[in-house]
């Protein structure tokens, strides 16, 4: 059972797209990334985790991976076209 697409299947649903390689906002996000990362872990070395904050530090974390998967496409000549693209 296979539940993941390829990254061809998502090209031609059209959720992916060929788009101009541009790295100066491939640069951006990935120290925005860099930047929620830090933050990330002191706030994680400084309050620990626990029921209160665990869904938040999930969040966070998952917006610094999206934000880096977004880089990779913008260097690699692809971005998304669709608005909440996962």
């Amino acid at each position: 059972m296979n539940l993941t697409k390829s990254f061809e299947e998502f090209v031609q649903a059209g959720i992916i797209r060929k788009c101009s390689v541009n790295k100066p906002r491939a640069e951006f996000l990935i120290n925005e990334a860099e930047k929620a990362f830090k933050g990330l872990c002191k706030r994680v070395e400084v309050m620990g985790v626990d029921e209160d904050n665990a869904n938040s530090i999930i969040k966070d974390c998952y917006d610094i991976i999206m934000e880096l998967i977004r880089a990779k496409l913008l260097l690699t000549g692809y971005c998304s076209n669709v608005q909440f693209a996962h």
